[in-house]
């Protein structure tokens, strides 16, 4: 019930999960309905974006410290250090800082549990059911 009266039967109406009076009550009613179907739909997007981000991260450390190794092997094979040499170093750097950054930044989001269809933060749940909707988890 969304406004609080009491309901009759000529002026119930059901909108979805929720019940209301007809007219203005109705129009909240089903605004509220399509607000709690848009959150349940996002969690799932917000871990795919988080997702591809942090494989395109592992895959930019992973790029940048392979064209590192590389300048340095080219750099002594051929001897010309002094042309692969900052190259190489920046490169390392830079693959070997990001790779680093996003293991410490993936250990620190794992300690965090979310429920899969409303987003509900499930650190410290003993339960396997999620307590905001019910879902399991």
């Amino acid at each position: 019930m969304v406004c609080g009266r009491g309901l009759c039967r000529e002026c119930a109406v059901e909108t979805g999960s929720l019940m209301a009076c007809r007219a203005k009550c109705e129009i909240l009613a089903r605004r509220i309905s399509d607000l709690r179907e848009f959150q349940s739909s996002q969690p799932l997007l917000q871990e795919r974006l988080i997702s591809h981000a942090r494989k395109t991260r592992m895959a930019s450390g992973v790029f940048m410290t392979a064209v590192g190794v590389l300048l340095v092997i080219l750099g002594l094979k051929f001897g010309q250090w002094a042309f692969a040499g900052p190259g190489a170093g920046i490169m390392l750097v830079y693959g070997v800082v990001t790779l680093v950054m996003e293991y410490r930044r993936s250990s620190r989001t794992s300690n965090f549990r979310l429920c899969r269809r409303c987003g509900y933060n499930l650190t410290g749940v003993s339960s396997d059911q999620c307590p905001e909707c019910g879902a399991k988890t």
